[in-house]
């Protein structure tokens, strides 16, 4: 058997469901309209090439690597070093 306390508690979880689903839309249409304002402020060809044009090329990347492990490799011996000469103190 079916109460009224039954019935009034779907009644106020069906209102629930509907502001939820409300919020919901409200959601989905303002998602729409910030990815129509990013659209319309996309980066023009212009921007992307002055943009790339700033972008280190990839043979300043591997300079810059290479570099990077000629001081790795000077770190590594110095402490090489450094730990070799602690040992034979005595």
């Amino acid at each position: 058997m079916v109460s009224s306390d039954d019935i009034a508690r779907l009644n106020a979880r069906i209102d629930e469901i509907k502001d939820y689903l409300t919020r919901i839309e409200e959601r989905i249409d303002t998602t729409h309209t910030d990815m129509g304002n990013v659209r319309e402020n996309m980066a023009t060809r212009d921007d992307i090439d002055r943009i790339r044009f700033a972008m280190a090329t990839s043979k300043d990347v591997d300079r810059l690597w290479k570099l990077n492990w000629v001081y790795l490799g000077t770190t590594l011996a110095l402490l090489g070093a450094l730990v070799v000469y602690f040992l034979t103190k005595n």
